[in-house]
């Protein structure tokens, strides 16, 4: 047996997992947690890369992830391309130290992209969780469309929540070894966080010291009265500008109208969107502005409310496991499944159309209904168990590393080679 042969089965396999905004850190935690359950057949290094570290207080004790790399760069940067530019070099370097075995990405965020592109410089085969949702148009969402697709160009692994977004990769020539259909791991967070971390009295012990506002804002509500609860969020880039004021002055109508509206809405910290929200918002007796929320605030405040309006993506794979409907204020969406299953509407931006559609369901709330056009059924992003398909995937074909590449071959065309030849 050749030295070579020696280290490829006696050498433990090196993960590292990267993540930087809020979402990647909520979706990446399960496959870190499931990662973390065979330590003696690999190691694995989480690097926090620091483009979401205002968001993401609380969440390290939450997962018991405290003990991340901390590159600390991306919230300094002024703009996308200073951004990029910034991570790509941090995470290079990080990647020559560590030569991990191979690199996990999560979803369509600028962190994703440049972790993606760096292990692809340095030859390391990359997992692309959640991969393959797709709007084929590059400015909804901005900038996430291009950087969903591009990780999907180097990705060694994808692993696409539904069918759907499988479908999709299979219309891009992705061979059918390299995919795996395994659900959206937010649903794994949501069923750990909501049945290890969630106490019954929650409300009352917890929730005054990790989200204040939130606790004055429903210790307000009188009892006894039906009054409908709306959750509001709206940050995405191509919802920014004039027509976010138009927006939020048609949140103003109908909150004068219904006197009865409690709106609550964790502003984003972009002051693109927190300064126009407080002008517009702030002196409104039933609009609750506050900065946003911890995780199992937020969790709590989706239990509660009636229905909610928002452009975001883990909302869009969240609210079913409460069986609450969303108004999704986008005119695209990459999770149509959630449109197919009746439990959200596509509705923009446009006052002209959100505005009825608002209304509608303010009505329905107030009859303690339903609106007519939701259904209420299983979450259709999964089923709790992405995580562990995903790390047990990961583990067939990293454990049992394949040969070196030949002179001239990529590490990264080995591995696809590889994982062909495992999957068939």
């Amino acid at each position: 047996m050749s030295d070579t042969t020696l280290l490829r089965h006696s050498a433990r396999p090196h993960i590292a997992v990267v993540l930087g905004t809020r979402p990647e850190y909520l979706k990446l935690a399960p496959v870190v947690l499931e990662l973390r359950q065979h330590r003696e057949l690999l190691d694995t290094t989480v690097i926090l890369t620091g483009q979401h570290r205002e968001l993401l207080s609380g969440l390290p004790e939450l997962f018991d992830m405290a003990d991340c790399r901390q590159l600390g760069v991306a919230n300094q940067q002024p703009d996308l391309a200073s951004l990029t530019a910034a991570l790509l070099t941090a995470l290079d370097a990080q990647f020559a130290r560590e030569r991990p075995s191979a690199v996990v990405v999560q979803g369509d965020t600028t962190t994703a992209f440049a972790a993606a592109l760096a292990a692809f410089y340095r030859q390391i085969p990359v997992a692309h969780v959640e991969a393959g949702l797709r709007t084929y148009r590059l400015d909804q969402p901005f900038p996430e469309e291009l950087n969903r697709q591009m990780v999907g160009r180097i990705a060694t692994w994808h692993f696409p929540p539904t069918r759907d977004a499988d479908q999709q990769l299979a219309a891009e020539s992705v061979p059918a070894a390299a995919r795996q259909v395994t659900g959206n791991t937010i649903v794994d967070t949501l069923q750990l966080v909501l049945t290890k971390k969630l106490p019954n009295d929650y409300a009352e012990r917890l929730l005054p010291h990790e989200a204040p506002e939130l606790a004055q804002a429903l210790a307000r509500r009188p009892r006894g009265q039906r009054r409908p609860l709306v959750l509001l969020t709206v940050h995405r880039r191509e919802n920014q500008g004039p027509q976010l004021g138009e927006f939020f002055a048609m949140i103003r109508r109908v909150a004068a109208r219904h006197p009865e509206l409690d709106l609550v809405y964790p502003y984003h910290l972009n002051p693109a969107v927190r300064q126009v929200a407080l002008e517009q918002l702030a002196d409104l007796p039933g609009v609750h502005l506050m900065p946003p929320l911890p995780y199992r605030a937020m969790l709590f405040l989706m239990q509660q409310v009636d229905f909610a309006l928002s452009d975001s993506g883990g909302l869009q794979e969240e609210l079913p496991s409460f069986g609450k409907p969303l108004l999704v204020l986008r005119t695209s969406t990459e999770r149509p499944e959630v449109v197919a299953a009746g439990m959200a509407q596509l509705v923009g931006l446009q006052p002209a159309v959100v505005e009825p559609a608002l209304e509608d369901l303010l009505a329905a709330a107030a009859r303690g209904e339903d609106p007519q056009w939701f259904h209420r059924g299983p979450n259709p992003f999964g089923d709790g168990r992405a995580a562990q398909r995903i790390v047990a995937r990961l583990l067939t074909d990293l454990v049992d590393l394949p040969p070196r590449p030949a002179r001239g071959q990529s590490a990264v065309t080995a591995a696809v080679r590889a994982v062909g030849s495992n999957a068939s």
